[in-house]
């Protein structure tokens, strides 16, 4: 190369470097557009640039542009293959693609390059953790802490497994060292808040506990408002639930309608992950949790046990109709029922059967359990009893087709008939102790709740309060302004039910049924809420005018808690 040669090749190298250079400071202000002309600009004085395309890789994966950024990173790699850094960026846009295993490759060639990128172990973490490889993710990231003990992301990640795991002194103390390290800022006080979720934000089953009580000890501190919200890939599909500081979820896919159990921090509303079922395989049941693992069962007749802290599949079981029954867990067994005329318990472990019990008609309902007694409806128009160990039937009533879960008080089963009849039956033989007519209405009963003496329901737009012993209606509240009231929930001293439309919660004090307070709900409310001390969930959906208006996205669930 001659000496002109020389310099001009020097001037485009300098010139490029001072692109390069004044593209970074655009970038790092916030000038995204100034910062790609910068960018461009270097490439074209010097088109080996490694770092200009690098940081169009970035760029365009940022701005979504997966396919610029792939073709980026790519260009620049043919340059300079031995450099981590753009391993692991082209490692992150496989990753946002969904194209794991090669997300993967990009990860463990960066570290193989650099054994010190704590960063490339954990997004090697995050995109093993995504095909549910929780062994190998959790090493990822202990792998990343042990480099950088300051890199809180890697440490939540873990403290979430261990809390989906039910490893609650683990997570404990990882989050424990985030919020120290992190005192007086947003990372620390979120820290601070999934510690005390943890054992607390608990609501694992429809209704709550296995006798279906809707009955939260601890008072719901008001007033409230709402935290957080979470769009839902489809309509939701039933109550969510809520367990050692985890919201789960089922909703369809706005896809192909597919059931979808989605999993949410019930901190932040932060999506953990999801699990989609067969197409054409929906969900219409609540989920149950407990002991790490989420329960749920679709209307293709498969019932799966999903691994808490991912989402896996642990084990699953298969019938031959629908499940449309919520399962109840009690003990080491989990029960619920079919379309198939059965009743089932299977071990929580295995998922090993180890009774089923053939009824006269599909059970579509969700089962009670209480002190060592299933109980359970039937389409046959029976009601029943069933030793819960061994599935032996105990007691049957024909009281006609219920209309909605049995709840369980005392010696006492309650249960709700489509006929507008409300029966109470002795928990340990079925003979009647009353029942009570309701005016028909065009929804009917809804679900109940339960404590100290008293059950309390919703029929069209009326809340009511009957007494245990005698069913005497001890109050009723109608509220004429609304289209109807979903299933009321107990928090402490107060009543808490929603209305559809318009859109509503209300708190009702439970001595005398007086309203305490309401809030007006953006829009139409689709479930009953779901209360623990620090949250309460409702589902919404939007009305057809609101979704072809473009004014809201669709379904959505929200977060409210104290102010």
């Amino acid at each position: 190369m001659d000496l002109t040669a020389r310099r001009r090749f020097t001037n485009r190298y300098e010139e490029s470097l001072a692109h390069l250079e004044e593209g970074l400071s655009r970038l790092e202000s916030g000038d995204v557009p100034g910062a790609i002309e910068k960018l461009e600009a270097a490439l074209r004085c010097d088109r080996e640039n490694t770092l200009a395309l690098g940081n169009l890789g970035l760029i365009y994966h940022q701005l979504g542009q997966l396919e610029r950024a792939e073709e980026s990173y790519r260009s620049a790699l043919a340059i300079e293959p031995a450099d981590p850094w753009l391993h692991r960026g082209l490692g992150g846009v496989y990753e946002t693609q969904g194209r794991w295993e090669q997300a993967q490759k990009e990860y463990r060639r960066a570290i193989e390059l650099d054994p010190q990128d704590a960063l490339a172990r954990y997004a090697l973490g995050n995109a093993l953790l995504a095909e549910r490889k929780l062994e190998a993710a959790v090493d990822a990231f202990c792998d990343a802490l042990e480099i950088d003990p300051t890199l809180d992301a890697a440490r939540n990640r873990l403290a979430a497994i261990y809390r989906g795991r039910g490893m609650n002194a683990a997570a404990l103390e990882q989050y424990a060292i985030v919020a120290q390290r992190n005192r007086g800022n947003q990372i620390g006080e979120v820290a601070l808040q999934r510690q005390a979720l943890i054992g607390q934000l608990q609501w694992p089953m429809a209704r709550r506990d296995p006798a279906r009580t809707a009955h939260e000890p601890a008072l719901l501190t008001s007033p409230l408002s709402i935290h957080w919200q979470f769009d839902t890939p489809g309509e939701i599909a039933t109550a969510p639930i809520m367990f050692n500081g985890v919201v789960y979820l089922a909703c369809q896919s706005g896809r192909d309608g597919a059931g979808v159990l989605l999993a949410l921090d019930g901190v932040t509303g932060e999506e953990l992950w999801r699990f989609t079922v067969p197409r054409n395989h929906s969900i219409s049941s609540t989920p149950a949790a407990h002991d790490g693992l989420v329960l749920l069962g679709t209307n293709g007749g498969i019932f799966y046990a999903l691994d808490a802290a991912i989402g896996r599949v642990a084990w699953q079981f298969e019938t031959r109709g629908a499940i449309r029954a919520a399962p109840a867990v009690a003990g080491n067994l989990v029960y619920f029922g079919s379309d198939d005329r059965c009743l089932y318990a299977l071990a929580l472990l295995t998922g090993q059967e180890r009774w089923h019990l053939e009824t006269g008609g599909a059970v579509t309902m969700a089962p009670a359990v209480d002190r060592g007694r299933v109980f359970a409806s039937a389409g046959d128009r029976r009601f029943r009893a069933v030793d819960a160990r061994t599935g032996t039937e105990l007691w049957s009533a024909n009281i006609g087709e219920a209309a909605c879960p049995p709840v369980v008080s005392g010696p006492t089963v309650f249960v709700p008939t489509r006929d507008c009849q409300l029966y109470a039956l002795v928990a340990t033989s079925g003979e009647r102790r009353w029942s009570a007519r309701f005016k028909p209405g065009r929804d009917g009963f809804s679900e109940l709740a339960a404590w100290e003496g008293r059950l309390y329901l919703t029929y069209g737009n009326v809340l009511a309060a009957l007494d245990i012993i005698s069913g005497q209606i001890e109050w009723e509240v109608a509220l004429p302004d609304v289209a109807a009231l979903k299933a009321p929930a107990l928090a402490g001293q107060l009543l808490y039910v929603t209305s559809t439309t318009p859109g509503r919660l209300y708190a009702f004090d439970i001595a005398r049924g007086r309203r305490r307070w309401q809030y007006d709900l953006p829009q139409t409310v689709v479930t009953s809420p779901v209360i623990s001390q620090r949250a309460l969930l409702i589902g919404t959906t939007a009305t057809p005018q609101e979704t072809t208006s473009g004014l809201t996205s669709g379904a959505k669930l929200l977060a409210l808690g104290p102010l």
